[in-house]
């Protein structure tokens, strides 16, 4: 495989997973400087239910594009252009079924997760927003991977730069100059989500024919990047509900601090395994082992080069970034007790999640989901409580370092086994 080749996939994949980055810190920036803990807290019970709409698209997007690119490979041309058709009815239906169940139940969800008084109003304000926008959430979601797999990297870089810059212009109008808080914040995300959804109709030009579309393969290959992609909100989840018990709205937006921070590693880390997921798709068609394999450490060199810039960004500027968010005191505190425990996982989820990509993107969706659905089902609720029990707050940021240590070792035992060892890939 010519090295520009490669580059020319994972270098734009990387730069808008860098913008998509800025986007979620300038967001929560300008959310903390306004609102503070609350609107912190807020924002953290509210935005797993977000994700999980955008996930959806994702994981659809992924699948239908890497079941696309593997037809490439196989030079069945009339199957690819089926499954993309296929791809988009499902991420429609996605559209109408989630703005109907999240804008009933946003009250609900919220009150479930712990919210209340003026936390659940912000929230609440927020969150019907965002749902009733769904259409663009799952379409943008979607429509990246998508545009990835035809060979358009570029200009899905172009889009998610674009996407960013609208984002950053409509929360400080919509925030600031109008003092729409919450409801802002919501309105400058709608308006750049649904940029990144227009602009993937404009240029996948996409035709939902009559014809029996092929949705189970699509649907149990989105499986395994929804469950990568979606389990860190669960595991938010989780950190709230623990978070809110032994510390308030103080340690849950120290927290939300740590999640912003793990969201740009996430982004950047998956900014390589999925960036080269439609060369891995493929060449797992064809498939070429060496290329395979080559490819793999290629990645993996380059995507913990790319995450540990960011990742020491954040060791340098330690100060600097609570005073963005408008931390209390009290919630300064806790976010300096958890840093070095964040900053040190967060180079062996780097790993984790490159291996992640890479299984799911060479079809290998049981060795995928089980790394994936072992941390938010198992790993998380054990070592959270149980440290969190034993050490109280000190634990709660602790396990998630013993968490991913564990993550770490699982990855590379599944990655060797189910897609280094030299046998035929599809027989593995």
């Amino acid at each position: 495989m010519p090295k520009n080749k490669m580059l020319s996939y994972i270098l734009p994949s990387l730069i808008s997973s860098l913008f998509l980055g800025i986007y979620v810190l300038v967001d929560g920036g300008f959310i903390g400087l306004k609102l503070g803990d609350a609107g912190l807290t807020a924002i953290n019970l509210a935005w797993p239910i977000v994700a999980f709409m955008q996930t959806i698209g994702l994981a659809i997007g992924i699948s239908g594009g890497i079941k696309s690119s593997i037809a490439d490979g196989e030079r069945n041309f009339e199957l690819k252009n089926k499954i993309m058709n296929s791809t988009i009815l499902i991420l429609l239906v996605a559209s109408v079924f989630f703005t109907i169940f999240v804008s009933l139940l946003a009250k609900p969800l919220l009150v479930w997760s712990g919210a209340e008084g003026i936390v659940l109003e912000h929230g609440y304000n927020y969150l019907l927003v965002m749902s009733l926008c769904a259409v663009f959430h799952i379409f943008s979601g979607g429509f990246t991977p998508l545009l990835k797999n035809e060979g358009k990297t570029k200009m899905a870089m172009f889009i998610s730069i674009g996407a960013t810059i609208i984002n950053f212009v409509f929360d400080y109008v919509f925030i600031f100059m109008l003092n729409l808080d919450l409801v802002g914040a919501a309105i400058g995300s709608v308006i750049s989500q649904g940029f990144i959804a227009i602009m993937g109709f404009i240029i996948l030009k996409p035709k939902v024919r009559l014809e029996k579309p092929i949705l189970k393969p699509i649907l149990i290959g989105s499986l395994a990047p929804f469950a990568l992609n979606y389990a860190y909100s669960v595991i938010n989840i989780l950190n709230n509900t623990i978070c809110l018990t032994y510390g308030g709205n103080s340690l849950t937006a120290a927290y939300t601090l740590f999640s912003y921070l793990l969201y740009i590693v996430q982004a950047s880390a998956s900014g390589s395994g999925d960036g080269v997921q439609p060369l891995v798709s493929y060449y797992y068609g064809s498939n070429d082992r060496k290329k395979l394999n080559e490819l793999y450490f290629k990645t993996i060199l380059i995507g913990v080069g790319f995450s540990s810039i960011i990742i020491l960004t954040f060791f340098f500027l330690k100060n600097q970034i609570p005073l963005l968010y408008n931390l209390s005191d009290e919630a300064l505190t806790y976010y300096n007790m958890g840093f070095y425990y964040y900053f040190s996982a967060f180079f062996l989820l780097v790993i984790t999640r490159i291996n992640g990509c890479f299984l799911y993107s060479a079809n290998k969706i049981w060795g995928a989901n089980l790394l994936t659905l072992l941390e938010p089902l198992v790993l998380t609720p054990v070592f959270l409580i149980l440290f969190s029990y034993l050490f109280e707050i000190q634990g709660v940021f602790s396990s998630f370092l013993v968490i991913q240590g564990v993550l770490l070792l699982i990855s590379i035992v599944l990655i060797y086994y189910l897609y280094l060892r030299k046998e035929d890939l599809k027989n593995a």
